[in-house]
């Protein structure tokens, strides 16, 4: 929806979670039942300022709110987007086991490949075997998984992951700390702090905005948009 909006300034957001992961409650602190969350809605607590990310995959303009990614946090995305088990698991409200599933099996299946990446316009930083990069305007993605414990959602900042050169039985060490923001001590796990940042991978592959399937391409440019959009949140 966000990515609908041609004027974000000129919009109050209100949210009403129905999805499988729901990342974007966390941070917020938003109801995540519907009728509470529609009860916010109708009678907001307050209004507080969002940043909304720009994205460019290759040639496709996207907004998001939480994420845009390349690599394997898309790939999961592509596939559980596909997958006959989703709307199932959701209705019975175990819609995230569907991201576990789907990411065991894209670790071993996925491959890695070089990327670089440009942060602020600065000098290209080069990654062998990539798992993934994520463009983040929030700690949370991938159905509660911590991964930028201190981004915030209105400083005007991306926190970029990048996940590099990682054996993979690490990975499955690594993967599970990674919901309680217990995995930046690792290393091949990389946090930078910027205004824009730009992926560029030496092969195509699954890119992502709010954990949506969006493109397969090589390059992922992302950035804050110049606009805040007021979101809708219950009092304090």
């Amino acid at each position: 929806m966000v990515n609908g909006i041609a004027d974000v300034s000129k919009i109050t957001l209100g949210y009403i979670p129905t999805g499988s992961g729901n990342d974007f409650t966390r941070a917020l602190n938003l109801p995540t039942k519907p009728l509470a969350a529609l009860e916010t809605v109708l009678n907001p607590g307050r209004l507080v300022p969002l940043d909304i990310g720009c994205a460019k995959l290759d040639s496709v303009p996207r907004k998001f709110a939480v994420s845009s990614g390349i690599g394997f946090d898309a790939s999961v995305c592509h596939f559980v987007e596909k997958s006959p088990f989703k709307a199932f698991l959701n209705r019975i409200h175990l819609g995230n086991l569907i991201y576990t599933g789907v990411a065991l099996k894209r670790l071993f299946l996925d491959s890695r490949v070089d990327a670089d990446v440009i942060l602020d316009d600065g000098e290209p930083r080069h990654f062998p075997n990539v798992y993934f990069a994520a463009c983040m305007n929030h700690p949370y993605e991938g159905g509660g998984f911590f991964f930028c414990p201190e981004a915030k959602t209105d400083d005007g900042m991306l926190d970029v992951l990048v996940a590099a050169d990682i054996p993979l039985p690490k990975v499955f060490f690594i993967l599970p700390t990674a919901f309680f923001g217990k995995h930046t001590g690792f290393s091949g796990v990389h946090i930078f702090r910027c205004r824009k940042a730009e992926i560029r991978a030496k092969e195509p592959l699954a890119m992502h905005t709010d954990g949506e399937p969006a493109a397969v391409g090589t390059v992922l440019k992302a950035e804050i948009c110049k606009e805040q959009i007021l979101l809708m949140v219950p009092a304090v």
